[in-house]
């Protein structure tokens, strides 16, 4: 990931979730890199732990099953 912005540590993230944010994985110019919308940039890790926690979810919304784009946390899916 590019760290030229600053990133947003865990717990801030995770935070940011539980009032609805996302955690999107995208890909450009850049690479691959993740964000929490609305929110910020997050580290390879952050992602990693966000999409370890047991109350984040997978959007199922990928290209092929199973390779989810977006996560948020179980209590906003419907």
């Amino acid at each position: 990931m590019n760290n030229l912005a600053p990133t947003l540590r865990l717990e801030a993230a995770l935070a940011r979730m539980r009032t609805g944010s996302r955690l999107v994985h995208t890909n450009s110019r850049k690479g691959l890199t993740w964000y929490v919308v609305p929110g910020g940039a997050v580290s390879d890790g952050v992602a990693i732990s966000i999409r370890q926690h047991p109350a984040v979810v997978g959007a199922e919304d990928g290209l092929f099953p199973g390779l989810d784009q977006t996560w948020r946390m179980s209590n906003f899916v419907s």
